[in-house]
Order: C-alpha cells, then structure tokens, then sequence
C-alpha cells in the first residue's frame, strides 16, 4: 500500500495512481501531501482538476500550491520569481523547458512606465557637461539608488511610448550583460515600482516560430504546462515531495506522451520523490517501462501495487479504462500521432476515426481493443475543445 513510510524509504522515484473517477486517488494525494508537509518536509502540490483538493498553505516555508485557484497569470509569476533569483540553474532549465515544448528559447520582459512619471523627468546638466535625469517622485515608497540605475537604464531604451521589450536569450552569459541584470532588478522590485507609480506593470513575452506574444496568450494547456515546469524548476530540492493531480487536463497528447522526460527535464539533478494522480495510457505508458517507477491500482483494501512484467515482453500497465495497455508500444506511438494530426489540424476527424478503426480491426487481443476505444474517447474530448474554442 502506498503511504508516507513507502515514499520514504522507497528507491523508486516515481509513483503513479491509476483507477477511475471517485476511487480516491485525489485525497490519497492530499492526504499525503498534508501528512509530509507536517512532518517537515518540502512538498510541492500541483493540481489541473476543478475538483481540487490539496490546501494552499500561504505563508508556508515548506509548502507550494500550484493550480486553478491563483488565476491565470501564475504562469508569469513564476517565470518572474525564477528571473528574479539570478540563479543560472533554475533559469537553464526554464529555457530547457521552453524548448521541449517548441518555443524558442528566450524570455521577453517589457516594462510599462506610467506617462506622469515619465512627464516629470527632468534633465541637469553634470560639472562635465554631462546630461543626468532627474526623478519627481511623490510617492511615500522608498526607492534604493540600485532600482533607480535600472530605472535609468530601462528609461533611456525608451524611443516612442511608455514600454520597453528586452529579451533574455539562453546564450551563456546572460548575467554578464548589465543592462539585461538591470531587467532582473526591475523584476525583483516590480511591487515597489508599481506602488511607487512608476510603472504600471511587467509582462513576460514568449516566441515561438518566430511570433512574439504575451505569455498570458499562449492556450490554456501550454500556460498550465509552462507554469508547472518552472514552478517545479523554481521550487525543487533534493528533499521535494511532488504531488500531481491530473496532469493530462487540457494538455496536447504530444506533451502528454513526453511528459514524465520533460518534468525530469524541470527537476533537474534533484532527487525528488513524484506521485501522479491519472487517467491518460499516454503519460502511463510513457514511463512504465522504467525501473524508477511503481504503479498503484485501486482496489478494496486501498491502492496496491500492480506487478512489473518482464522487460522483455514490452508490456505497459494501466489505461485510463482501467483495463491493460498494449503490449505493442507502436500501436500508443501511432495513436498518438493520429492524435496529434487531428489536433494540428492535418487530418478531420472522420479520418482520425477511420485510421483508429483500422487498428481496432488488427488488434489481437482485448487489452488492446479497450485501449484504442479509450483513445477514441480522447479524440472525442478533443473534437469537444476544438468545437468549444
């Protein structure tokens, strides 16, 4: 059975419950994720159900709360956070982040100065003729001469308008650039200016094939997805417990499938200990092969362990139907590229149901039936999106 003791002295690193809606595999994760968290340790809970049921513990030292309930521009508050700390680890693996899920690798901050604050300034002259801009300010805040150098510097990139877009790109020395290390100072007091009216904001752009944007106008999956992955990157240690409930929600079946290399990708070097709440044969199947993971079905007396199969026999274990995967990993690569061509718009989805009844048809045995009626349930969800977009 799974519970606190096994997760500390198990060699595993990765724990994943499979059974179906109302089985309990949310509050299992809750109360794990709580009983950790009381005893010291380092837990980060991420949720992407509207059943949510992990606490938030604001103010807590030992404790980081991901999901519905911080709105929609947490994704942008934890690429800030992460900017912030200078810490080039964190910000590589952002971009690592950034190009597994093909963007480009580079984060925009545009500052937004108010137009009275610029309005006041005012120009002197220095005893070497020199001009040096002076700042009206009336605001009660205390401003320390570190922000009002980036201040200055961000102020004289100023051509037409009252904002600036600089770009922080994954070249090596990002931190011996100073004007860009004047960027990450403005970040680290964003609060202070803002109170201080000096700008009335700072938002995180994003490129991917070639098309700059607001990170808050990337789709709901990739916004959840980013925020996962650097909040992860952000907060992990070798000491984290990291609690996952329904990952799959909203995100593409391609990310789905590489989702266990890309949250590796966030951890890093870190030894963590992850427990995954799912219903997808896609982020099941893309990790049940490993040796670093065990898999809890179920079943009357709690959830059980389900018996590894032979490496050989290329077997996975549990779909979302509760029923085996495939023994022929081929036939989950070529589902989800079906998938994957419905969702980019390559094929229709009378076409997506054509070619998945052509492998129904070849299917040898009723494991893997079942798993390709539950790939038509996931196209059907798919279809239901693109309708509702």
């Amino acid at each position: 059975m799974l519970d606190v003791n096994h997760l500390f002295y198990s060699s595993k690193e990765y724990f994943i419950l499979v059974g179906k809606n109302g089985s309990g595999k949310s509050r299992l994760l809750h109360e794990l994720a709580e009983n950790l968290h009381d005893s010291g340790c380092n837990v980060i809970a991420v949720s992407n159900t509207l059943f949510d049921k992990f606490k938030v513990h604001v103010g807590s030292l030992n404790y980081d709360y991901i999901g519905s309930r911080l709105g929609r521009d947490f994704p942008a508050k934890a690429i800030k956070r992460t900017l912030s700390t200078k810490n080039e680890g964190k910000i590589s693996r952002v971009f690592s982040v950034l190009k597994h899920i093909l963007y480009e690798e580079k984060i925009g901050i545009k500052v937004k100065f108010r137009g009275k604050f610029k309005d006041a300034i005012r120009y002197s002259l220095d005893k070497n003729g020199r001009t040096y801009p002076v700042y009206f300010d009336s605001s009660t805040q205390n401003i320390p001469d570190e922000l009002m150098m980036a201040v200055d510097k961000a102020m004289n990139k100023l051509t037409n308008g009252l904002s600036v877009l600089e770009w922080l790109e994954n070249n090596g020395n990002v931190f011996y650039e100073g004007n860009f290390d004047s960027y990450l100072t403005l970040l680290r007091f964003e609060g202070v200016l803002k109170k201080a009216n000096i700008i009335s904001g700072i938002d995180i752009f994003l490129s991917k094939n070639g098309v700059s944007f607001p990170l808050s106008q990337a789709s709901s999956g990739e916004l959840s997805f980013i925020a996962l992955l650097v909040h992860v990157a952000f907060c992990a240690n070798d000491s984290s417990y990291i609690f996952i409930d329904e990952p799959e929600n909203s995100l593409h079946p391609r990310w789905q499938n590489e989702y266990f290399d890309l949250l590796r990708g966030a951890i890093g070097y870190n030894k963590c200990r992850v427990v995954v709440a799912t219903h997808s044969p896609l982020i099941i199947s893309s990790i049940s092969e490993s040796t670093f993971v065990e898999i809890y079905k179920r079943k009357s007396s709690g959830f059980e362990r389900v018996s590894s199969y032979d490496d050989n026999a290329e077997e996975l274990y549990i779909d979302y139907f509760d029923t085996l995967t495939p023994k022929n990993r081929a036939l989950s690569n070529r589902c989800v590229d079906i998938i994957d061509a419905f969702t980019d718009g390559r094929i229709d989805y009378a076409d997506a149901r054509t070619r998945l009844s052509v492998f129904k048809l070849m299917a040898k045995d009723a494991a893997q039936q079942d798993f390709i009626s539950g790939v038509e349930a996931l196209l059907e969800t798919v279809s239901n999106k693109k309708k509702a977009k």
